[in-house]
């Protein structure tokens, strides 16, 4: 759900209409910048409050993290990680008041 990493709430909304698990790691992305990621832990990552809203509302679970098959930075990190990482303050504080916790792997 490359719409995720994308800020583009229109077409997160229509990919989870169509049946996409929220939970999913992708595997692909635009230049695979969001290659593992799910689509929580991609829209935290950019800062786009408002699909990870729409994400979190569709029964995705803050502190899943993205696909443990990545390695090195990133491997493992949760969406609070990300958000954090890149210096995302709102959609840490959102993520926070769903429960997010850091993985402390960072």
């Amino acid at each position: 759900m490359g719409q995720a990493a994308r800020g583009e709430v229109a077409g997160a909304r229509w990919s989870l209409r169509l049946g996409v698990d929220p939970n999913e790691p992708s595997r692909s992305g635009f230049r695979h910048e969001n290659l593992g990621q799910t689509p929580l832990t991609a829209a935290a990552q950019f800062g786009h409050v408002e699909v990870a809203r729409l994400v979190l509302s569709k029964g995705d679970d803050p502190n899943i993290p993205n696909s443990p098959q990545l390695v090195g930075d990133g491997a493992n990190w949760t969406a609070l990680d990300w958000a954090l990482q890149a210096k995302q303050p709102a959609v840490g504080d959102l993520l926070r008041q769903r429960g997010g916790v850091e993985n402390r792997r960072r």
